[in-house]
C-alpha cells in the first residue's frame, strides 16, 4: 500500500548506546555523573577506564521513545550543529530538525514552530543552537506553555528545570565549546521536570513579587 512507507516512518528506532572509552572521556569533561543507559554496551576499553580512573557507571532506566523525543533547531548542515545533532540522536533518538537559516524573522518562524510542537506536547522539549540565544528564547516564550531560557552553566541549567520546568533550551553556539554544547545538552534531556503545579506556583509568586504584592499567607494547620 502507497500509504505504508510514511507509517513507518513515524515508529521512532532508539539504538543501544555503546560505552568506549573515548565516550567516557567526553562525559568525564562535563563534570557530571557517568550516566548511560541501562541496556548500553560497556566495551572492554571502557571497563578498563573505569577501573583506571576509579569511577563508576550511573545506569538510567531507557525512557519509551516517543515520550522523549526532542526537536533541535539549529544550521542543521554547519560542522558543529551536525556533529552535535549525530551525537545527541545516537543517545536519545531522532530529534525532529527545525533550519535555521541566520535571517531573524525566518529563526524566529522557525522557533515559533518548535515551541508550538513542545507546547501541544507533541516534542519533549526542545534545542536551539543559535548565534542569537535572546532573539530565539524570545521568540519561544510567545508560544502557551513554553517555558525557554538560554543557559551557558550547568548550574544555570538546573535551577531553570527545577524551577521553571524548563522545556526549551537555547545555546549561544558562539561562546559554547562542543564538549560544553553536549553536557548542558545531557543534562537538559535527562532531567526531571517539576509538576505543572509547583511551576505554575514560581511564576505566580515572582508576578506577584514585580507587581509589589506580598506573598500569599501560608497554611499552619490551624485555618488562620
Amino acid at each position: 500500500m502507497r500509504g505504508e512507507p510514511a507509517r513507518r516512518r513515524e515508529v521512532l528506532t532508539v539504538a543501544r548506546v555503546v560505552v568506549t572509552a573515548s565516550y567516557l572521556d567526553d562525559l568525564a569533561r562535563t563534570g557530571g555523573p557517568l550516566a548511560v543507559p541501562r541496556d548500553a554496551i560497556v566495551t572492554p576499553g571502557a571497563r578498563d577506564w573505569l577501573f583506571d580512573n576509579r569511577r563508576a557507571l550511573t545506569w538510567t532506566d531507557q525512557l519509551d521513545a516517543s515520550a522523549r523525543r526532542f526537536g533541535l533547531a539549529g544550521r542543521l548542515a554547519a560542522p558543529t550543529v551536525r556533529s552535535v545533532r549525530e551525537w545527541a540522536e545516537r543517545q536519545f533518538g531522532s530529534f525532529e530538525a527545525f533550519e535555521l537559516t541566520g535571517a531573524p524573522a525566518d529563526d524566529a518562524r522557525a522557533v515559533v514552530r518548535l515551541g508550538r510542537a513542545v507546547g501541544r506536547d507533541e516534542l519533549a522539549g526542545g534545542v536551539v543552537l543559535t548565534d542569537d540565544a535572546a532573539l530565539a528564547a524570545l521568540a519561544a516564550n510567545k508560544q502557551a506553555g513554553i517555558r525557554a531560557a538560554a543557559v551557558e552553566r550547568p548550574e544555570q541549567l538546573d535551577r531553570a528545570v527545577s524551577r521553571l520546568g524548563l522545556n526549551v533550551l537555547v545555546l549561544a553556539i558562539d561562546a559554547l565549546t562542543f564538549h560544553q554544547l553536549r553536557g548542558l545538552i545531557e543534562r537538559f534531556c535527562t532531567a526531571q521536570r517539576p509538576a505543572a503545579a509547583a511551576v505554575d506556583a514560581v511564576l505566580e509568586e515572582a508576578d506577584r513579587a514585580r507587581a509589589g504584592e506580598p506573598p500569599p499567607a501560608r497554611d499552619n494547620g490551624t485555618g488562620r
